[in-house]
């Protein structure tokens, strides 16, 4: 998951919050403390910390130009999406049945673009008993 995405508005104190997070500190560096690693220099902004191993989430960077996209979609799965989609690369969720995936999820630069999933349209094209079609088409849209 996006770390600059995680909803911190109910957190009052973000020092220490990563301290003995091992593989944490493996995958990302606090940017906002000391922003001497390269990729910092990749963008250009970040919050400020007050310390290595203090948040925010938004002061650390991933240090290697890759996407976690192994998250469940909204009405979907992860399919062949994984915590490590180096940029440049794309990968596929699944929907769930009733849903159509649209296109892929891809990785450009440490942001990840998600596929969607959306509700297939209902055929109501059919017979009715007891009534008539009207101006009902093969094609309803889901909703």
């Amino acid at each position: 998951q996006d770390v600059g995405s995680w909803n911190t508005a109910q957190v009052t104190y973000m020092g220490r919050m990563f301290i003995g997070a091992t593989a944490w500190n493996a995958r990302y560096t606090n940017c906002g403390y000391d922003n001497s690693h390269s990729a910092c220099s990749e963008f250009t902004s970040y919050a400020s910390s007050g310390a290595a191993a203090d948040g925010p989430p938004t002061a650390w960077v991933r240090k290697e130009n890759a996407c976690d996209a192994n998250v469940r979609i909204v009405n979907g799965a992860v399919g062949t999406c994984t915590d490590t989609l180096a940029s440049g690369s794309s990968c596929q969720p699944e929907c769930d049945a009733g849903y159509t995936v649209s296109g892929t999820s891809s990785c450009l630069d440490r942001v990840l673009t998600r596929a969607t999933c959306s509700p297939n349209p209902c055929d109501a094209s059919g017979a009715i008993a007891n009534g008539n079609l009207n101006d009902c088409t093969s094609s309803l849209a889901s909703g």
